[in-house]
């Protein structure tokens, strides 16, 4: 499977035998639409530059969101730990 991505008016092909066809082309779709964002506000950006802030702009709230379940599974873990005689 593979999807292009424009960055900084040049085009890649991205391609991955690993990821389901969907979630790759969901991604490529959420990098575009930040790209977009990022460009609009920030029109003289490098190339390099762009697809620092693209990455992190996506990786971020992933992140984010992976530390709030390890908190909130660690919360569960811990009432049953409290709950259950030893």
């Amino acid at each position: 499977m593979s999807v292009v991505l424009a960055i900084a008016g040049k085009k890649y092909v991205i391609s991955s035998g690993s990821v389901d066809e969907v979630l790759l082309q969901k991604a490529a779709a959420l990098f575009d639409q930040v790209a977009v964002e990022i460009s609009r506000k920030e029109p003289l950006l490098s190339e390099g530059q762009l697809c620092a802030m693209i990455a992190m702009r996506c990786i971020v709230p992933l992140l984010k969101e992976k530390i709030e379940t390890e908190m909130a599974l660690e919360a569960c873990l811990q009432e049953l730990r409290e709950l259950s005689p030893d």
